[in-house]
């Protein structure tokens, strides 16, 4: 991760991006709870608009995407 210091990109990159994802689902959900409150009758922002894409992405197409790109493991087997 170009500028920050190696130990910060090092504890970056230790985090899987599916853990990151789940860690960030209520934040994001509180996020669109704010700036629908703030809106008070008035059309969709653009910041809005793009938290409400987010939180479409993380609800139904995050989890397939980060299989694709997650290394197979193989499965674990009993017996």
């Amino acid at each position: 991760m170009h500028g920050l210091s190696p130990s910060l990109s090092d504890a970056i990159a230790s985090v899987s991006r599916w853990k990151l994802i789940r860690a960030a689902l209520p934040h994001v959900v509180q996020c669109c709870g704010s700036l629908l409150e703030a809106a008070d009758g008035r059309g969709l922002s653009a910041s809005l608009q793009k938290i409400l894409y987010i939180l479409h992405w993380m609800l139904l197409d995050s989890a397939a995407e980060c299989a694709e790109n997650s290394p197979k493991v193989r499965p674990f087997r009993t017996a």
